[in-house]
């Protein structure tokens, strides 16, 4: 079964193990709560099949009295029937909810747990900068998901079935040690041909996640890309990749439901089974008189519960074909946030209340090329700045990332501040967060920051964007920023950010390429103002005059900085 992953029972044991231990072994008070659902639901299910034994029994009477017209025994075991019935349905109510319970306390700390680590060393940017691990959006919802609830599901059928072997199993020996022996063996045979015929669709199922995750993927792309594409009129290009995605979602779905199909031949016939056997096996018995009527109606019972229980991993074999595909992602990407940063040699980053760049090589996180090489660097306080400068691709974005923590992989050292409130980074199509204006003005300290809206509003003023909350229906308005503003807008309202911040540092990767020239006049003069120090890419010649020096990044790495003064620009493009 475990073969389609590439991995042994007992791997995948461990990769079981080590993901359903974080909620179990965490000593948090959910784990706590998860026992104690846990517990209640075998208590449950351990009245449930004492109930279900003790219904066997009342129905063979019941049978009997019948058999034998005994009207006054027939009312007594008719009503004891009524009776063990009031008992069971509240019960298997009871055990549905306590399971469900289990299964969203489960499911919350996992999710919880794992976002936290996503989130933590900004883990999620470095695993999409090394591509290790597809759809991890998928992965922290649809697999927790799918792991929490299965794993509860089949906990509680194991449970359950333990129960109905250990009580029905004695029952159905006590009248033909047979019978009792050939559903041990047509289960051992059942659950033996199933696993066989379902290997090609456990591997079927795990395609077909990874298939969903990139049509899913593709739709979103197309979303957040949807102005791009509306100006190139890429809708064909854009529909063909859609539907390329799509075709293998179907192909592969065809697949599984046309083998689904061949293993519900064989299912289905099985699962008749037990409404034949008993009465084949037990028939004998009651035409030589050993066993009455009722006997027989107990033992065709006794049989079918046996055989739901040991009949386990047959009838949840598409549960379990699901919960390993599963698990074995969530694992993937449990191990892929444990292995943080980068192999070394990585540049050092140190805590400084400066930025001092002291001989680092800047390569690609595929360390495939070097782009920049022994660059020294120091930016001091007070509107100190330092403008970057070269043709495209030679890796002046590259430096800025390195500067920011973001990029590690190279070599030298790096001094400057980690907190963001002293360090800031201002890409050249800023972030939007899901969030009211408010939230997009104070990010990311929108949580703890206590500004007023008047405040807000006077930088606002300061960046051109006073009738902006009029606009779109004051601070607390909710929208997708991204497509109400325009990316002059979006620009001017990350610099409303830093002026609200007021960092010591601020980094500006072509962070006013979509103003003009007197905007972003405006906007460099009010960073000068704020006295704040300032390390910027960007390609017009006007900028010079705001920037006290000039870092010249030329092909094959080479570095040089001169004042701005000195700048003739000649290596400018």
């Amino acid at each position: 079964f475990f073969e389609v992953f590439n991995m042994s029972a007992r791997e995948a044991w461990k990769d079981y193990y080590g993901v359903a231990s974080l909620f179990w072994r965490s000593g948090t008070s959910a784990a706590a709560t998860g026992k104690r659902f846990l517990h209640l639901c075998a208590m449950l299910l351990f009245l449930i099949s004492c109930c279900n034994v003790t219904l066997s029994f009342i129905l063979r009477w019941l049978m009997s009295t019948l058999e034998m017209r005994d009207h006054g025994s027939f009312l007594r075991y008719l009503g004891a029937l009524l009776g063990i019935l009031a008992l069971i349905s509240p019960m298997e109510t009871w055990l549905n909810y306590t399971r469900d319970r289990l299964s969203l306390a489960w499911r919350k700390w996992l999710t919880q747990h794992f976002i936290g680590q996503y989130l933590e060393d900004r883990n999620y940017y470095l695993i999409e900068l090394k591509g290790a691990i597809d759809n991890p959006d998928q992965r922290l919802h649809e697999d927790i998901k799918h792991l929490t609830a299965h794993s509860v599901k089949l906990m509680v059928d194991g449970i359950h079935s333990c129960f109905q072997v250990l009580i029905f199993f004695g029952v159905l020996y006590s009248m033909s040690a047979w019978l009792a022996f050939g559903q041990l063996g047509l289960a051992a045979a059942g659950t033996w041909i199933t696993v066989i015929l379902g290997k090609r669709l456990v591997r079927m199922q795990k395609d077909q996640q990874r298939h969903e995750g990139n049509f899913r993927y593709s739709l979103v792309h197309l979303r957040d890309h949807a102005e791009p594409v509306a100006f190139y009129k890429g809708e064909a290009t854009e529909g063909q990749c859609i539907d390329d995605r799509f075709g293998r979602v179907c192909q592969n779905w065809e697949a599984v439901i046309t083998w689904q199909r061949n293993v519900d031949f064989f299912t289905t016939g099985y699962a008749y089974l037990p409404i034949l056997l008993p009465y084949v096996l037990v028939a004998p018995l009651y035409f030589n008189g050993t066993l009455d009527i009722g006997a027989l109606q107990q033992a065709g019972m006794c049989f079918q519960k046996l055989h739901t229980a040991l009949a386990m991993v047959v009838h949840n074999f598409n549960d379990l074909s699901a919960f390993t595909a599963s698990f074995k992602r969530l694992r993937d990407l449990q191990l892929a946030l444990e292995k943080r940063g980068y192999p070394p040699p990585v540049v050092a980053h140190e805590e400084g209340s400066e930025i001092i760049v002291d001989k680092v090589t800047v390569v690609l996180p595929n360390w495939q090329r070097e782009l920049v090489t022994d660059l020294s660097l120091r930016l001091g306080t007070l509107s100190d700045s330092v403008l970057v400068v070269g043709s495209s691709g030679v890796g002046k974005t590259a430096i800025l990332r390195t500067i920011a923590g973001l990029w590690q992989s190279g070599r030298g050292r790096i001094s400057c501040p980690s907190d963001p409130s002293k360090l800031l980074f201002v890409p050249q199509t800023p972030y939007t967060t899901l969030g009211s204006l408010r939230e997009q003005l104070l990010y990311p300290n929108a949580i703890s920051s206590d500004a007023t809206n008047d405040q807000l509003l006077q930088v606002l003023e300061v960046v051109c964007l006073q009738s902006l909350p009029h606009r779109v229906g004051g601070f607390g308005a909710v929208m997708d920023w991204s497509t109400v503003l325009s990316l002059g807008e979006q620009q001017r309202l990350a610099i409303a950010r830093v002026i609200l911040l007021r960092p010591t540092f601020v980094i500006l990767d072509e962070a006013t390429s979509a103003l003009d020239e007197p905007n972003e006049a405006r906007v460099y003069r009010t960073l000068q103002e704020h006295d704040i120090a300032f390390i910027s890419v960007g390609h017009r010649p006007s900028l010079v005059q705001f920037h006290r020096r000039v870092l010249v990044v030329s092909e094959g790495g080479s570095c040089e900085l001169v004042a701005a003064a000195d700048y003739k620009g000649q290596a400018y493009s």
